[in-house]
């Protein structure tokens, strides 16, 4: 029974709704932040500092008035700015409580009554503070030649309602308005940051259905662009990935099908025609033979090509570039007498560098087959250490040379110049594009020098060491 993937998969939220879901959330914990801390602390602290003003004052006109000898008229100046203030001012004494000074004749049967039931005592020893839900009361005493003086200080607690009803009614309002202008921001944000991220998964689906054409769109933001020339990036290395595998395949397919119709037609001969012919045979079993080599040629460069890119099996060692190479030049005589070539060499002996043995000779013998397969009359295979310790091997023809604008060109794998192409005597067309891969993955420098009609000198170079050096520091040893 099949499974049907799309409703196992787990449903995955838009990143816009993510985004808007977080700011909203994000300006509900503020707002909520806010009332918590209007119904929490607003109330105690307006209310402490209201009692704070009121003790102040109340033990300001105390000290004033005894201060000044019952001089009533020098409180005036700190009743000026509490004019909710009410203040009553007793004297007490073997006549009993008498009224001095009354700010509020409506509260004087009220504080009598207080001052009467309980806090005569108190106020005699301390003061006493009260608070209800009308007004907050503050008493102190003050004894003056054996006179005691109650100062008994009322304020109202409706200005405080009355404010704190202002607060919450102004915290509504702003509390509105900033939600629905943070709504509005949250929708705008989520919308500005989601908007390119979908542009680029709609463009990034399009590049995986192969519309390699397709651009991704830059933005604002630095990431995102940056993400955008990425991808456009990645998108423009595709394109030429996959016209290069085409043109692999089509030029693979080419050199498949000649020596394949080849063999059968040779075949077919031999079975037809040339059967009991025995030189005719021979000569078609031997250009039987020659194609299948050749199949087989093409057969492990791509095998080869594949491991170089694939950086396997890579074995860097000190090796010996100058026995690689005298071992390359005694393989590839045969080649050299049979183009009819003069071989000039300049071979430095001793030279070692570090890198994979049988990659650096799978170089040295394109290198050399290359220039074979393209030289006129001759070809020079050069060996030489530089004073910055680097060993350079050139290989030079003499051959018609490359166009300045094709010799960034001729590293591809199958690459035809627009001129007429001589055919190598070796080879598949495989043989730079391995040596790039080859000599980059080793980081070595490498490159051409050619012009049209003066030939091409390809050369690679690598950090080395002379033999005679390489036992310096041992014999130094033995002097020892």
């Amino acid at each position: 029974m099949g499974i049907n993937l799309n409703i196992m998969k787990k449903k995955k939220p838009r990143i816009f709704f993510v985004f808007l879901s977080s700011y909203i959330a994000f300006f509900i914990i503020i707002f909520i932040s806010l009332w918590g801390l209007e119904i929490i602390m607003l109330n105690s602290l307006y209310t402490k500092n209201a009692k704070e003003d009121l003790i102040r004052v109340t033990n300001s006109i105390a000290k004033v008035y005894v201060d000044s000898n019952k001089d009533i008229n020098s409180t005036n100046g700190i009743l000026v700015d509490n004019d909710k203030l009410n203040l009553v001012i007793y004297r007490y004494d073997e006549e009993g409580i008498i009224i001095e000074k009354n700010t509020n004749n409506n509260l004087t049967k009220e504080l009598e009554t207080l001052l009467n039931e309980a806090k005569i005592e108190i106020l005699l020893e301390n003061s006493f503070f009260e608070f209800n839900s009308n007004d907050m009361t503050y008493g102190i005493s003050k004894t003056i030649d054996k006179t005691t003086y109650f100062f008994v200080a009322t304020q109202p607690v409706a200005e405080i309602r009355s404010a704190q009803k202002v607060i919450k009614q102004v915290l509504t309002t702003v509390t509105c308005v900033a939600f629905a202008v943070a709504l509005f921001l949250a929708y705008f944000i989520s919308l500005l940051i989601s908007r390119p991220i979908v542009k680029l998964s709609n463009s990034a689906k399009k590049l995986a259905e192969g519309d390699f054409e397709n651009v991704f769109p830059s933005n604002n933001f630095k990431e995102i662009s940056q993400l955008g020339e990425s991808l456009n990036y990645a998108s423009y290395e595709l394109k030429k990935a996959s016209h290069l595998q085409r043109e692999l395949i089509a030029n693979i397919s080419h050199d498949l099908k000649t020596p394949l119709t080849l063999i059968k037609s040779y075949a077919e001969m031999i079975r037809d025609f040339s059967g009991f012919d025995e030189v005719k045979r021979e000569e078609h079993l031997s250009t039987i033979i020659d194609e299948t080599d050749r199949l087989t040629l093409l057969v492990n460069d791509i095998l080869t090509l594949s491991k170089a890119q694939a950086e396997v099996q890579q074995n860097y060692v000190e090796i010996n570039l100058s026995d690689i190479i005298l071992s390359s030049l005694m393989n590839i005589s045969a080649l050299v007498d049979k183009a009819k070539l003069e071989l000039n060499c300049d071979i430095e002996e001793g030279v070692f560098i570090h890198g994979d043995k049988k990659q650096i000779e799978e170089v040295v013998y394109n290198f050399l087959s290359n220039a074979i397969g393209h030289a006129y009359n001759e070809v020079t295979v050069i060996l030489s250490f530089n004073k910055r310790n680097e060993a350079i091997f050139e290989v030079k023809d003499d051959g018609p040379g490359i166009e300045e604008s094709e010799i960034e060109k001729i590293w591809e794998r199958y690459y035809r110049g627009t001129d007429s192409h001589k055919r190598a005597i070796v080879g598949t067309g495989l043989g730079l594009s391995i040596v790039k891969t080859i000599l980059d993955n080793h980081k070595y420098e490498y490159g051409v020098k050619s012009s049209l009609g003066y030939g091409s000198n390809f050369f690679f170079k690598a950090h080395a060491i002379r033999e005679d050096e390489k036992y310096d520091d041992v014999r130094a040893f033995e002097n020892e």
